[in-house]
């Protein structure tokens, strides 16, 4: 006989075993104290019918309202025209602008032709504190001792904490007290602890401090090294060679460090035996350091 409005309605729903079920081998990770790393892979049985996920999460809270947020991730015209990848992708959605230390509730659902799937029982992942995405301690006070007219070796030492996460590079900064109202930024980025610094001006005096980076950021300043005056050319041969680098032109910052460029040729190179400095040690040498446990791509 005839077919009813109810029974036409009942035919569109999906069976229990058509419906998309959840992604299957989900991992959670804190990237840093604001972003999170969620990853999942589609079941086999669902790679014809997905056409995206949605990811579910929330800040879990005990004294407000919980107000849930979603981030979809659609597949594409590629990925859907590859059913044999079901089982083998991984799919991965960075959440960022968090709050530091702060637990969130995530689950998954997949979404497709016939409707929006079930959802991943909620798991649970926290955000770093802040005290673990910080950049590190300012490097110690750096020694200096004037090589020539022109060059002088620079050494230092980490500070007292790496921070978040291991130091990539030092950079070196300096001013002229005589002349120099701000001090200027060498680009360079240096992972030694050590160095020379060539292209100075002969007789001028000068100030150096270090600054080291890691992926949270630079540190403040060191303590500003004491003011060293270069030798008179006729004092000790000049130094004038070695290959350049870059300083910036710009408008400071809060700590008072501008950068200008514009009157400086300054160069770098490797450290090497110092030669004998009359009321000076000798025997000095500063060693190339690496720095240890550096996680830098440079």
């Amino acid at each position: 006989c005839c077919v009813g409005p109810l029974a036409a309605n009942r035919r569109n729903i999906p069976r229990r075993q058509d419906r998309l079920g959840p992604p299957v081998d989900i991992t959670l990770d804190s990237l840093n104290c604001t972003a999170l790393s969620i990853q999942w892979r589609m079941p086999q049985q669902h790679a014809n019918t997905i056409t995206g996920y949605t990811v579910f999460y929330t800040e879990v809270k005990t004294d407000e309202p919980i107000r849930q947020q979603s981030h979809d991730v659609p597949l594409s015209l590629d990925m859907l025209g590859m059913g044999q990848m079901a089982g083998q992708a991984i799919f991965e959605v960075v959440i960022g602008d968090l709050k530091p230390g702060t637990l969130h509730s995530v689950s998954i659902g997949a979404y497709g032709w016939a409707g929006r799937g079930r959802a991943s029982m909620p798991r649970n992942v926290t955000t770093l504190s802040q005290d673990k995405c910080m950049p590190p301690a300012p490097p110690s006070q750096p020694q200096v001792i004037v090589v020539s007219d022109s060059e002088v070796a620079l050494s230092w030492k980490p500070g007292p904490s790496e921070g978040g996460s291991p130091i990539e590079y030092y950079t070196v900064e300096f001013i002229r007290p005589d002349f120099d109202t701000d001090w200027t930024a060498i680009r360079e980025q240096i992972q030694m602890d050590s160095m020379i610094l060539k292209g100075l001006t002969p007789n001028d005096k000068y100030q150096f401090a270090i600054r080291a980076t890691n992926s949270y950021g630079s540190s403040l300043p060191s303590i500003a090294s004491d003011i060293i005056r270069m030798f008179h050319p006729e004092v000790l041969g000049s130094g004038s060679y070695g290959h350049p680098y870059m300083t910036e032109s710009g408008n400071g910052d809060d700590d008072g460090i501008d950068i200008d460029d514009s009157d400086y040729d300054i160069y770098i190179d490797e450290l090497k035996p110092l030669p004998t400095i009359k009321g000076g040690n000798t025997d000095f040498l500063v060693e190339t350091n690496l720095i240890q446990g550096s996680n830098a791509e440079l």
